[in-house]
């Protein structure tokens, strides 16, 4: 097994081709282990067109600053033991044509853009805790779990937020609606009572002129009505 030389990354333009791909490699580039993660002075290399490091030992995650490789046209990344979510950055990749990162351990969300709107440019078998952030996906990876349990979870914290202060509110309409009729009806009761006590027998005579046929306005075999005016003091 030899070591890389560090010369290799030491230009942005000596090269549009790098494969490393098929093999044992160790050592160190740019205080990187080749066989360890992948060094993040790579992205330096701004003019590189073609990436392959398939069937390596490396591992860990795809570094940040390779999203400077705008160039870049083919990109492979198979066989290899690289974790956590697929970068955002391959989505602004406009030349990029054919990726694969088939059978390595990414997890999470796949991103939506660029050249993931391809199933035939990009590959990614083996991945199994990859998933889908939307309902469709043309990979046949399932739903991302953590959307639907974020959106229970910030429903459920909404709705613990809101019921306490609507409650509330229900609660002392509620009892303000039934104390103002409690009130309304105790008022009319009073009034009902106070006016039974000023008339009187003789008041009903002087009202309808001592019964005056004048004044009644219907009657029939069980009684008659009489139309009257009271002078309430």
């Amino acid at each position: 097994m030899d070591q890389i030389p560090i010369q290799i990354l030491n230009g942005t333009s000596l090269y549009v081709s790098l494969d490393l791909s098929n093999n044992l490699l160790t050592g160190y580039i740019s205080f990187n282990k080749f066989s360890g993660e992948i060094p993040s002075s790579l992205g330096q290399c701004v003019s590189l067109l073609s990436l392959d490091l398939k069937h390596n030992m490396l591992n860990g995650s795809i570094p940040q600053l390779l999203g400077q490789l705008k160039s870049i046209v083919l990109l492979d990344l198979s066989q290899n033991m690289f974790v956590g979510q697929i970068p955002e950055f391959l989505v602004n990749f406009s030349f990029l044509n054919q990726l694969d990162l088939s059978n390595n351990y990414f997890e999470g969300p796949i991103p939506t853009g660029g050249i993931f709107q391809s199933s035939s440019a990009v590959i990614l078998d083996g991945n199994t805790r990859l998933c889908s952030s939307s309902s469709y996906s043309i990979f046949g990876f399932p739903i991302c779990p953590t959307t639907t349990l974020a959106k229970r979870k910030n429903n459920a914290h909404l709705l613990i937020i809101v019921i306490p202060p609507v409650t509330i509110v229900v609660l002392s309409f509620f009892f303000f609606m039934v104390t103002l009729l409690k009130g309304k009806q105790a008022h009319t009761t009073s009034c009902y009572k106070e006016t039974m006590k000023k008339v009187s027998y003789v008041d009903i005579l002087k009202a309808t002129n001592w019964f005056s046929p004048v004044n009644k306005i219907s009657s029939s075999h069980t009684g008659s009505i009489y139309i009257g005016r009271f002078s309430l003091k």
